[in-house]
């Protein structure tokens, strides 16, 4: 969305118009176009490695309830929101992400963006884990029985912050931005339920808990247009996530060696 369009989408009563400041000339790409490439390097590596995308996003960290709770593998709440079980999904995922992230991004800050994106993933696999794969019956080996995989939580979660932003600045926007971020938000609704309507065994319960954690974190980060604030803990969560999911993704790479070697044990 260019910045001029931004800068005149709001109403002109304000003294300290935050889009006059040099800090939001975007000097640098933004930390959405860094999570998009991750998730695009991610899925094309499942698929030289193991060509299967079901073996390789078991291997490669993919939602399992049986391998939570037999192996304590949580960090398996992290990695699947980087994994995707197909061409179709991955590209309505990041289409999606593109089409609001930039913006959200702009909004919270790169810090709560960060905060955001991640907390929301972990709300979406956490409410997958508990409503969803817990009602499925696993077989007796640890074999991908049933996995989730997916950044749509992630991206329900930011469009949740943004509809709380549009609530919290109704007095602030005009009118007609306001409809035209409400476009957005019903284009990247209608490309989920699209995907979801043409494509078996969508989760909407990890849908469903990435908006609900989304609306909710978006909350307490403070998404104001003038005067934005951040939390003063902010820093420190950012930092502790990022370390999380670094540390995830080395998880990642450890759990795929061990899982390779586990696999040709059993002539798999």
């Amino acid at each position: 969305m260019p910045l001029e369009f931004l800068k005149e989408s709001f109403k002109p009563d304000e003294d300290n118009d935050p889009f006059s400041q040099q800090s939001w000339v975007l000097t640098k790409l933004p930390i959405v176009l860094y999570i998009i490439f991750i998730n695009i390097v991610i899925y094309y590596l499942v698929i030289l490695l193991e060509g299967s995308l079901i073996e390789g996003n078991w291997k490669f960290g993919s939602l399992s309830k049986v391998r939570i709770d037999h192996d304590g593998e949580i960090f398996r709440f992290i990695t699947a929101n980087f994994l995707h079980g197909g061409n179709l999904h991955i590209f309505f995922n990041m289409l999606s992400l593109f089409m609001v992230g930039p913006f959200i991004e702009k909004i919270f800050g790169k810090i709560n963006f960060f905060i955001l994106y991640i907390l929301s993933g972990l709300g979406a696999t956490l409410s997958s884990y508990y409503f969803t794969l817990s009602r499925i019956k696993y077989s007796p080996i640890h074999y991908p029985s049933a996995q989730a995989v997916g950044a749509s939580g992630a991206v329900f979660g930011i469009v949740g912050g943004l509809t709380l932003f549009l609530l919290l600045n109704k007095e602030s926007l005009k009118e007609r931005v306001r409809k035209r971020l409400l476009i957005n938000i019903y284009i990247v609704v209608a490309l989920n339920l699209v995907f979801g309507f043409s494509v078996a065994g969508i989760d909407n319960a990890g849908h469903i808990g990435g908006l609900l954690a989304g609306g909710g974190i978006a909350y307490f980060l403070n998404p104001q247009i003038f005067g934005k604030k951040k939390l003063p803990i902010a820093r420190f969560v950012s930092y502790f996530l990022l370390l999380l999911t670094l540390s995830s993704f080395i998880w990642m790479i450890w759990l795929y060696v061990t899982e390779t070697q586990w696999m040709k044990g059993l002539g798999l």
